[in-house]
């Protein structure tokens, strides 16, 4: 079980990582799943002619685009006013989850809740769970 984005962008070519299980935000397989994951997909590359390499693209993304709805939300920059409109909006993210801001045992302002538990599968990272956003099932045994 590992915790990327540390490793190498084609570590799936690696014939060792099947059957590796990792936690992560997000799996280029979202995009057979979801309709935004896909969307985004299609649109990186086109505009940087490769595909991202780590959840930090798709999550980079979902913060200004959750940012610009709360802009448009507040009608104005004052922090006050913004982070009241964070509070209301429901984002539906390339990421595979809607992000919405909730308290939670830690802060005020609490964005995601949860990771996704993926794996590598045949060259490819797949999601695993959550159940409904799983782009296959987890491959065990592994090794050989």
């Amino acid at each position: 079980m590992g915790a990327p984005p540390g490793w190498p962008a084609d570590f799936g070519k690696n014939p060792l990582s099947d059957g590796v299980i990792l936690y992560g935000m997000w799996a280029p397989a979202l995009k057979e799943v979801s309709p935004v994951a896909k969307h985004f997909w299609d649109a990186y590359i086109e505009m940087h002619g490769h595909e991202p390499a780590t959840y930090f693209a798709p999550l980079g993304y979902t913060n200004i685009m959750f940012i610009a709805e709360a802009i448009k939300a507040a009608g104005t920059l004052e922090k006050e006013a913004l982070i009241e409109a964070l509070r209301t909006i429901e984002y539906e993210s390339p990421i595979g989850a809607v992000l919405k801001i909730s308290p939670s045992n830690v802060i005020s302002n609490q964005g995601f809740t949860s990771q996704k538990i993926l794996q590598y599968i045949d060259g490819e990272q797949h999601v695993i769970w959550p159940f409904e956003y799983a782009t296959a099932q987890i491959k065990y045994p592994f090794g050989r």
